[in-house]
């Protein structure tokens, strides 16, 4: 038997589902309850058919626990009478309105109109003939008008993109839609469908459709089956749940869709508002990394998968004859172009993952006269198997005529500094020498590198943490192409990562996960954590990385952005000095090494003034 950290992993429903049920007798929850007790043994007994018939009738199974029980290696109609409209009562679904939720305190979506995802859905759903449009969804929604009226008033089908991080505030904007008696069906697709989907079945009773990873190759074919009412072609497809009240379809919900041919993929921008793009396109041109970062979900597999180099010069052809790429009022468009309109950003993991297919990418993206914002990557796709530099790769991205302002930038997923706190987090961190040695090498070439980092770990202490951004400083100070993007203060342990397994594995450390709510349901197996980060073991530590401030000065990250690195030092010094405080009163064994960390910083800090 499986545990329920494992069943989240393995949601099960291997296989043709096909459940019925009398609204006016069960609910969708009590159904997907009774469900969750017999998949595991139905799949193990019944494992050789296709195709599962369950029919809940409490009046003909009195005496049982309100079900039957059927199944076979065809599709059977005979086993779902009375036959089940499973297409929408007001007709085909034709209108769909893809919503893309986002945060105004994100400030990258102050540049992002049009995401890489919406790209490619809404160009697959053009090519099956369905008229679509998309919404950068503001949360928390303030008006449902965008929705409701205008040129999105006739929606057959809202697709929701959605994050266990805006969990809570799309609970909210659904709970809103439904008193606005909106008609439409509700799709779900993104991260937190494709790793948790018996949960957000749970706590998304409203969505009608759940697709597991990628849509592109599946939501065209689904809504087709939808618009036949044909459940046996619906169940074609892999990786999804359809319900409306008294019907539940589940294909094979164990597989996650993770698309790896693309060769005859053709894009259709027609669907894109006015100036979608002024600020350039959002595009993913490789899924997947094989990385073993323990914080990572892995959302998009370990197998990296392209888009073929034609595929993306088919679309900058495409790009290069669309409207949406001037301002808005501009007449005619030619007259008033937007200045970024023929820029790139590459949403990739790590678009350096494989140099050749990178090359081939920045060769087009110059020969159509495009630039590139900038080049996302691991600080390991700079080293060769035995840690040596790859110089090849460098001066790849050196070429200025590639990007923006002819000023090459390079986005690194350092995350850690330290070699102890790299292996803690699953990544190979060069050291010292090397590291120096690569920022020559970025300096020579006028490369601006900017590197993540996660400031801190579920072991980290103050004199890790004051060791650490002590290096930080010194390569600040050596390197004027240097940049520190500390967006991260703590580690975030995902429920489906590494990481959430390895800390609940240890009560010490599963204490230190602090959680925005941990979400109920009728059984384990349906309930959800939301997790906001894991803490050190230090509590003043732990307020100096929630950036608090001390008395009228600022938190230690402002400065940080700042760059002012000077003051963000003195407020690292007087939380560990309250920390040293702390422990001095209750008499801790570490507060003698407190003491000498506040010396050094101190002494530090009187060096630079």
């Amino acid at each position: 038997m499986m545990n329920d950290d494992e069943k989240r992993r393995n949601p099960g429903f291997k296989g043709k589902w096909f459940v019925r049920y009398n609204p006016g007798e069960f609910e969708y929850r009590e159904i997907l309850c009774a469900l969750a007790d017999i998949h595991e043994e139905l799949e193990e007994s019944r494992k050789e058919a296709v195709y599962k018939w369950v029919i809940f009738d409490k009046q003909a199974h009195a005496g049982q626990k309100g079900f039957s029980i059927e199944t076979g290696d065809a599709w059977d109609m005979r086993r779902c009478t009375p036959p089940m409209n499973i297409k929408p009562g007001k007709g085909d679904l034709k209108n769909i309105l893809l919503a893309h939720p986002a945060l105004l305190s994100d400030k990258r979506w102050e540049t992002i109109h049009f995401t890489a995802a919406a790209l490619f859905l809404g160009s697959a759903l053009r090519t099956a003939g369905v008229n679509v449009s998309f919404l950068k969804l503001i949360m928390p929604a303030a008006s449902l008008n965008e929705i409701l009226k205008g040129e999105n008033g006739n929606i057959d089908l809202l697709g929701l993109t959605l994050f266990e991080d805006l969990y809570r505030e799309t609970r909210e904007f659904l709970d809103r839609l439904a008193n606005a008696n909106f008609s439409g069906m509700l799709a779900g697709g993104g991260p937190m469908i494709t790793l948790n989907p018996l949960q957000s079945a749970w706590h998304l009773p409203e969505l009608n459709l759940l697709v597991r990873g990628e849509a592109e190759f599946v939501l065209p074919h689904l809504l087709n089956a939808i618009n036949a009412n044909d459940p046996e072609a619906l169940m074609e497809s892999k990786g999804f749940l359809f319900q409306i009240p008294g019907m539940i379809i589940i294909s094979d919900l164990d597989h996650i869709n993770r698309p790896g041919d693309f060769s005859g993929f053709r894009f259709h921008l027609d669907f894109l508002a006015e100036g979608s793009l002024e600020h350039g396109l959002e595009i993913n041109l490789s899924r997947g990394c094989g990385r073993g970062c323990i914080f990572c979900s892995h959302v998009q597999g370990r197998a990296v998968r392209q888009l073929p180099v034609e595929t993306f010069e088919q679309l900058l052809k495409v790009l290069g004859g669309v409207g949406t790429f001037f301002q808005k009022g501009s007449d005619p468009p030619e007259a008033k172009a937007a200045p970024y309109a023929r820029t790139i950003n590459i949403n990739d993991d790590d678009i350096l993952q494989d140099m050749d297919y990178a090359e081939k990418i920045f060769r087009l993206i110059k020969e159509h006269h495009y630039k590139l914002w900038g080049v996302q990557t691991s600080v390991n796709s700079f080293f060769r198997a035995d840690h040596s530099i790859d110089y090849k790769i460098l001066d790849a991205i050196a070429d200025g005529s590639l990007y923006v302002d002819n000023n090459p930038v390079v986005w690194v997923g350092t995350d850690a500094f330290l070699k102890e706190r790299g292996k803690r987090l699953g990544k190979w961190i060069p050291p010292e020498a090397q590291m120096s040695e690569l920022l020559d090498a970025f300096e020579g070439r006028g490369i601006r590198n900017y590197h993540y980092w996660i400031s801190s770990d579920y072991d980290t202490d103050w004199e890790e943490f004051a060791r650490e951004f002590l290096y930080i400083y010194r390569l600040h100070s050596a390197y004027k192409t240097f940049g520190l993007m500390a967006h991260s203060p703590f580690l975030v342990p995902y429920p489906n990562t590494p990481l959430y397994r390895q800390l609940l594995r240890s009560p010490g450390l599963q204490n230190r996960i602090k959680y925005k709510q941990i979400l109920k349901a009728g059984k384990p197996i349906f309930e959800f954590p939301l997790v906001e980060r894991v803490e050190t073991a230090y509590p003043h530590l732990n307020r100096l990385l929630s950036n608090e401030q001390w008395g009228n000065r600022l938190g230690f990250f402002d400065y940080i952005k700042q760059k002012d690195y000077l003051n963000a030092f003195i407020t690292l010094y007087d939380f560990l000095k309250q920390e040293r405080l702390s422990f001095e009163s209750a008499h801790h064994p570490e507060s003698p090494r407190l003491v000498e960390i506040e010396r050094e910083i101190e002494t530090f800090i009187e060096n630079i003034m």
